[in-house]
């Protein structure tokens, strides 16, 4: 008897989704009220009430809040070289590949200033890497820099020393 009830219900709701649509309601041999869109013999026609219909009100925009500013030198996390590792002994190598981690990556005005022995390595840039050609003998302390528009240093990596080792050509050899 609920199931019967139930689906009466979902048959008058379904009905009630097409405005235009008649409803008819009979009772079937057990009793049950039966809705239909088709008349049937001793069936009456319910009059069926425009469904009730609200329009939302019109969407409001509203501002995004961007995060706070954030102090530009507190900004970066790690700064690393990941190579060459420090203390590294390079022999006869007419290359020096430097390349570092930044972490978050860097922003847009930001640049990065590659020093060997304090002094730059070319103009600042946003590569992640450095390629030295033909380095000195001797040690280099390598360290980069993360500086903005004005040049000013806002973060320092951990310098790291590398050895270059070259065989000389006016040296000789002992017979």
């Amino acid at each position: 008897m609920i199931k019967a009830r139930i689906a009466v219900f979902w048959v008058v709701i379904a009905l009630i989704g097409t405005s235009a649509a008649e409803v008819y309601r009979s009772v079937d041999e057990h009793g049950n009220p039966v809705f239909t869109g088709q008349p049937q013999p001793g069936s009456e026609k319910i009059e069926v009430q425009s469904t009730n219909i609200q329009s939302l009100p019109p969407a409001r925009s509203v501002p995004i809040k961007s995060p706070p500013a954030q102090n530009a030198t507190n900004r970066y996390q790690t700064l690393n070289i990941l190579s060459p590792a420090n203390d590294t002994t390079l022999r006869n190598t007419m290359e020096l590949v430097i390349k570092v981690s930044i972490s978050p990556v860097l922003l847009g005005q930001h640049s990065l200033v590659f020093l060997d022995n304090g002094k730059p390595l070319g103009e600042p840039s946003k590569n992640l890497s450095m390629l030295v050609k033909e380095p000195h003998r001797g040690a280099h302390l390598l360290q980069v820099k993360v500086v903005d528009t004005q040049g000013q240093t806002l973060m320092a990596s951990e310098t790291v020393t590398v050895h270059v080792h070259r065989t000389s050509v006016l040296r000789s050899r002992s017979p």
